[in-house]
């Protein structure tokens, strides 16, 4: 019998836990477990496959697991963040593996605005995590001060800006204020593969108001000569 990987669809900011192979404990996570953003690809008849680029300079490779998804409620090429480790006729090239815990992350694309139009980059402030690259992916993991739901969390580009070498994006976070607020982590993935297309750009900062600093700060992600992203602070 195949097991089936359910994401709580009115709970997408809260990890899941899934079965393994422990019996003594199921949702124990091993010492060399892999913390990964994937990009779910299908069922198949044999399980359910996840297409995992490690960094912005690998190549995407397949990774299969023997369950599968629910897709009514985490519908095919959606992102999420799992926890695995590779069987052991498995390679760092892709494969067959083992998922321990599961999380739904929020799935979006980049939007596209002017300062104008968003009030300023109005925005609330937010815990910043981490921020990384895979391939046409900007991926988030922050805390938000919600009530499991909020009124905007996008990521726009400022149209000023498209035409440099560097173009500024903003990440723009509105919580919704009814019911009772607590910090919830929230994993998000940002489709921004239309800013590459744009010819000239080698890359962007990215502009959020941090809850620790209570203000405005910029990360900064460009290539190197390798073609590698660099991430650094930028001071505001």
């Amino acid at each position: 019998m195949k097991k089936t990987l359910s994401i709580l669809a009115a709970m997408m900011l809260f990890l899941f836990s899934t079965s393994c192979n422990s019996e003594d404990n199921p949702n124990a996570v091993p010492p060399d477990a892999i913390y990964a953003m994937v990009t779910f690809m299908g069922n198949t008849e044999s399980g359910s496959e996840f297409e995992y680029q490690e960094n912005n300079l690998s190549q995407p490779v397949t990774l299969l697991y023997k369950g599968t998804v629910d897709t009514n409620v985490f519908p095919k090429g959606c992102r999420l963040l799992i926890v695995f480790t590779y069987q052991s006729t498995s390679t760092a090239d892709g494969g067959w593996i083992d998922i321990y815990q599961v999380a739904k992350a929020y799935n979006a694309g980049l939007e596209y605005g002017t300062s104008a139009s968003t009030d300023g980059w109005k925005t609330s402030p937010l815990s910043m995590l981490g921020m990384w690259l895979t391939g046409d992916y900007l991926n988030v993991n922050c805390s938000l001060n919600i009530n499991n739901k909020f009124n905007k969390y996008t990521l726009v580009a400022d149209e000023a800006t498209l035409d440099t070498e560097m173009p500024s994006l903003y990440l723009l976070f509105e919580p919704d204020m009814a019911g009772l607020i607590r910090p919830s982590q929230m994993f998000a993935s940002f489709n921004i593969g239309s800013l590459w297309e744009r010819e000239g750009v080698k890359g962007f900062t990215v502009d959020f108001y941090s809850q620790e600093w209570n203000s405005h700060r910029t990360l900064r992600f460009k290539r190197d000569s390798k073609g590698e992203f660099e991430m650094d602070v930028v001071q505001n």
